[in-house]
């Protein structure tokens, strides 16, 4: 609508800011909850109690999902050039289909951060990371993930949502980096319109935490899987037109 192309790094960078605010807003409450949990912890070991854990099981499963998460950033790169062609991202779009199916499959699971274990927090890191090849969604690979692992479906799409503020937040810093070294001019129209972009960015996907939730607490994510299916069908007739 405002003719800018989307090769154009400043979309890319209130885009990201946008989408990293909403994040953070909708997960407040849980954030800081782990803030409180964080300071706990650190006045129980300055005290060395001893029989009183008050660790931060919230926080021992982000910090132990997230580094699989972090590492996939560097795999964006190399999947993008090798995912050029529209048979391979049909295929990728039936895979990220298909690991949303799964969940549905099994029973719903009633795990928090009490009762998780290191290896489901780095299990939810590696289906996070799937993010990193296109058609694959990294909130979905953590999710269905979480799920097959037992993990309340509320409780992982708390997780899924912070461990993507990091991951955000390091695109963000690559976005910066990318405009310093376009050095791009910037007028007030443009600057304007990029904040535009960013409000547009934030309210869009603030209102889908609000549906990922509503969904979460009422149902299941299952529709999604259909919807990734039919962008597989829908690519699959565009191939054979061209």
């Amino acid at each position: 609508m405002t003719g800018i192309p989307m090769t154009d790094g400043m979309v890319f960078l209130a885009i990201h800011l946008g989408t990293v605010l909403a994040i953070f807003v909708s997960c407040r409450s849980r954030i800081k909850r782990l803030r409180t949990d964080s300071r706990h912890e650190k006045l129980s070991r300055r005290r060395k109690r001893q029989g009183e854990r008050t660790v931060s099981f919230d926080a021992r499963v982000l910090k132990t999902a997230v580094s699989p998460l972090l590492l996939s950033l560097f795999l964006y790169p190399i999947a993008n050039r090798w995912i050029d062609s529209l048979p391979l991202l049909i295929l990728t779009l039936v895979v990220n289909g298909t690991l949303l199916f799964l969940p549905s499959l099994a029973a719903q699971g009633n795990k928090d951060g009490r009762s998780m274990s290191r290896l489901d927090s780095v299990l939810i890191g590696l289906g996070g990371s799937l993010g990193a090849i296109p058609g694959c969604s990294r909130i979905a690979g953590m999710i269905s993930v979480g799920s097959l692992r037992g993990v309340d479906r509320e409780y992982m799409l708390d997780v899924a949502f912070i461990l993507s503020i990091p991951v955000l937040l390091v695109i963000s810093v690559l976005d910066i980096y990318s405009v310093f070294l376009a050095q791009i001019a910037l007028s007030f129209l443009d600057i304007v319109l990029y904040l535009l972009m960013a409000a547009v960015s934030f309210f869009g996907a603030y209102l889908c935490c609000l549906t990922l939730r509503f969904l979460a607490a009422k149902t299941n994510f299952v529709s999604f899987c259909y919807y990734s299916w039919g962008m597989a069908l829908f690519t699959f007739i565009l191939y054979l037109m061209i």
